[in-house]
Parts: structure tokens; C-alpha cells; sequence
């Protein structure tokens, strides 16, 4: 005797969903070491003040309403 069992397959729709829209005020600064690179690079430091804790993973980032880069932050707690 033979148990067959039938599978429906469903296909899977992945969507991206927009959690919050957080103002961080960064502070910029540029860093460049000739020696290794000839490129300079603007890099930011940030405080959470927002009411959110940012968890560990990866982010957009924007400035001026434009894209710049992608991230992969590690967990941030809110400022007290």
C-alpha cells in the first residue's frame, strides 16, 4: 500500500514595507589615507534620539531625499 500525497505549491510574494522614517542629525566628517586609497570618504556619527530602537540589520540610507547607501548597522537603543 501507497500513501501519495499532493503538494500546491503557492508562490510566494516578498514585499518591502517602510517601518519608520527616522531624522538622526548626523555629524559629517570626511576621512581619506592617500597612502591606501586615493578616494576620500564622508562618513556619519548619529544619535538615536528618536522614540525607536533600531535593531541590528540592514538599512537604506537617504540624504536630502536621495538615495546614498545601503548599510548593515548593528542594534541601536534609543537615547535616554
Amino acid at each position: 500500500m501507497y500513501c501519495v500525497t499532493l503538494l500546491k505549491l503557492v508562490s510566494v510574494t516578498l514585499f518591502q514595507v517602510t517601518v519608520a522614517l527616522v531624522d538622526l542629525s548626523p555629524d559629517f566628517h570626511y576621512n581619506s589615507v592617500p597612502r591606501l586609497s586615493p578616494h576620500s570618504f564622508l562618513q556619519a556619527k548619529a544619535k538615536n534620539a528618536s522614540p525607536y530602537t533600531m535593531l541590528a540589520g540592514p538599512a537604506n540610507v537617504f540624504m536630502d531625499n536621495n538615495f546614498i547607501a545601503k548599510v548593515n548597522n548593528i542594534q541601536l537603543c534609543k537615547s535616554i
